[in-house]
């Protein structure tokens, strides 16, 4: 209905109206991946190197039945962001691999996004945890409630 109705009127041929949602998905499939991208640079370079300072400074406080339990939740949450990086690259790299760039925007939707969400589950549980001198990022309490 759109096409007859843009091309009666002039507005658009069919064929301009094709190009144009060309461009509108070849547009959505690079935010998503420049997303992607920022989100896994932010987790490696930043948050796993913080999450390592921070696991050595517990390392080093002793072994206390608190200290430990800390550490042993740390240890974990860092080898889940270690997966959750996995995945969002595998995601990311199979994405590329679609045939049409509907499909790789399809597998954006369905794979990338979820794998990316995952990863700031992970991201956001750490703010918590590290010591706030290690964590390189403004924490959400910093951002809502300081000035």
């Amino acid at each position: 209905k759109a096409k007859t109705v843009f091309a009666k009127f002039g507005v658009l041929s069919e064929r301009e109206l094709s190009s144009r949602v060309d461009i509108y998905w070849e547009r959505y499939v690079k935010v998503q991946n420049i997303e992607a991208n920022c989100a896994l640079d932010i987790a490696k370079s930043m948050v796993l190197p913080a999450t390592a300072k921070y696991l050595g400074v517990l390392a080093a406080a002793g072994d206390s039945r608190g200290i430990a339990s800390i550490r042993e939740r740390v240890a974990g949450l860092a080898d889940e962001l270690v997966d959750a990086i996995a995945a969002l690259e595998e995601a990311q790299h199979h994405a590329h691999e679609a045939g049409s760039v509907e499909a790789e925007a399809r597998s954006f939707v369905d794979h990338v996004i979820p794998a990316q969400e995952a990863l700031l589950v992970v991201v956001d549980t750490l703010e918590t945890l590290v010591d706030d001198e290690l964590w390189p990022l403004p924490k959400y309490r910093e951002l809502l409630f300081q000035f």
